[in-house]
């Protein structure tokens, strides 16, 4: 509310955004969910493409956790997509261990090894040990 009355949009969709971190915490998915939506547009009006990126991630927690697979992984592969786009290896890493994630849930554990072993790759090329060991498990 005050972010509105002094016309702080990036103010209103970081606050709403972490309204969505609290309610998936909660496991208030719904919520969650619409939080996500509502700061990923405001985002998307303003032009942060790092903001996007994270609500469409929350999102795609979102869906993984209610089993929502078909929609996380869309989710997960629209993150993909802008971190290559922004060159942010560490974000594409961290999004195809996520999507290597949802592959074991939907027993198609042997499609989530590649993207485990290209995420393992990307961690190494940046340094990130913790990275390739998780990548690695």
């Amino acid at each position: 509310e005050i972010y509105a009355r002094i016309d702080d949009d990036q103010g209103r969709a970081n606050t709403i955004e972490g309204l969505g971190d609290v309610y998936r915490a909660q496991s208030r998915y719904t919520d969650a969910e619409e939080s996500y939506t509502r700061a990923q547009e405001m985002y998307a009006r303003i032009g942060d493409d790092l903001g996007r990126v994270n609500t469409i991630l929350g999102l795609g927690h979102v869906y993984r956790a209610q089993c929502r697979h078909t929609e996380a992984e869309e989710s997960y592969t629209r993150v993909q997509e802008i971190y290559v786009r922004l060159g942010d290896t560490l974000g594409q890493a961290n999004t195809l261990r996520c999507l290597g994630h949802l592959h074991p849930k939907q027993a198609r554990g042997t499609e989530a090894v590649p993207f485990y072993s290209k995420a393992r790759d990307l961690y190494s090329q940046i340094g990130n040990s913790r990275g390739e060991n998780l990548a690695s498990t």
